[in-house]
């Protein structure tokens, strides 16, 4: 691999900042020729085998799981949001139970002053 000299003085580049970026370019520039992407290609395709035994199908039963509890959820919360306002404007309580406490809070604090 032939290597260029790049002479940086040679462009007119001005003083300063500019000047320091465009060697940090031309380094950089060099150090990217001088990588070798042959190690990195063989490197990936010895992890990213598919060729074993059973592997596609462990992957689709696992999306299909994923999936199936995505759409589960989504679901399960979407009536949770949903039903939360109507919940609260229902309320818990009938008007005959609320009516009933009412009354017997009223007798007790009628019986109360009563007896003082």
């Amino acid at each position: 691999m032939v290597q260029e000299k790049v002479d940086i003085d040679a462009h007119r580049v001005p003083e300063g900042s500019i000047r320091e970026a465009a060697r940090q370019f031309y380094q950089m520039r060099e150090v990217i020729k001088s990588f070798d992407y042959k190690k990195i290609n063989s490197w990936s395709n010895q992890v990213m085998d598919t060729q074993q035994y059973g592997e596609p199908f462990l992957r689709f039963t696992l999306t299909a799981i994923i999936t199936i509890g995505a759409i589960l959820k989504l679901s399960y919360q979407t009536y949770g949001m949903a039903g939360l306002p109507i919940y609260l404007i229902k309320g818990t309580k009938s008007l005959e139970a609320e009516s009933d406490e009412i009354n017997g809070t009223i007798t007790s604090v009628r019986e109360q002053l009563r007896t003082i």
